[in-house]
């Protein structure tokens, strides 16, 4: 079987199990090898993000080539486009020339990019044109990028993403939680606050006297009821 290291672009050997092999261009400029070991073929296949089952074209599921470049257009007011995103002119734009330019995508992101539950996933294009955006980078330097750093870069995007779309979660989720009741026995004029909570019935009863509040005479009544009917009569009910 031939196995293809499609992050590679120069030759690559790799030992596994005692075996050597040597990825290397073949006319397409694909670094392949042909690997007959099953237990060697089932190690690279398992690196998915590397390795994968040559066929001379790129596999479903990985990068084709409408997804792995972006088209780069010159708007009219100078500004730049990619994948539908619109990116401030930088300096890349010296001519018209950059209207055809490229912008390198990803192999390894699918074409729709899930970032959270529910929601619908986002096309790798846009990802890809926002992280050119905040990477600072001009269009030569992030096509010449290292294959590695630019799908840092993209990954840090998607990463990005989903936590801003947990947080926001998070945010409606408190937002529509109930709001905890109100203590009765939490009183407050704007500018003093009482709990009455732990006060004992001596404390309630010489409150109550103090401020005009009629309470039950005699020792009958529970201090959790005294608490409450004073709390009543400073409020005025």
């Amino acid at each position: 079987m031939q196995i293809h290291a499609y992050r590679r672009k120069e030759p690559t050997p790799v030992e596994l199990f005692g075996l050597n092999y040597v990825f290397a261009p073949n006319a397409q400029g694909h670094c392949v090898a042909t690997v007959e070991d099953e237990r060697a073929v089932a190690r690279l296949l398992a690196i998915p993000e590397a390795y994968r089952e040559y066929s001379g074209a790129p596999a479903a599921g990985h990068s084709a080539p409408q997804s792995h470049t972006l088209p780069v257009t010159v708007n009219p007011d100078g500004s730049t486009s990619i994948a539908g995103v619109k990116v401030q002119a930088q300096a890349q734009a010296d001519d018209e020339d950059d209207a055809d330019e490229l912008l390198k995508g990803s192999d390894v992101q699918p074409p729709h990019v899930t970032i959270t539950e529910g929601a619908d996933p986002v096309p790798l294009g846009e990802i890809v044109a926002e992280a050119f955006k905040r990477s600072g980078l001009k269009i030569a330097e992030w096509n010449d990028n290292d294959d590695d750093d630019r799908e840092a870069l993209i990954q840090g995007e998607i990463t990005r993403r989903v936590i801003e779309a947990e947080q926001a979660k998070k945010d409606a989720e408190a937002a529509a939680a109930p709001a905890e009741p109100e203590n009765p026995l939490i009183l407050t004029n704007g500018d003093q606050t009482i709990d009455l909570s732990n006060w004992t019935a001596k404390q309630v009863r010489d409150f109550a006297a103090s401020n005009g509040v009629d309470l039950p005479k005699g020792n009958s009544t529970p201090v959790g009821e005294l608490r409450l009917l004073l709390a009543k009569g400073l409020r005025g009910e």
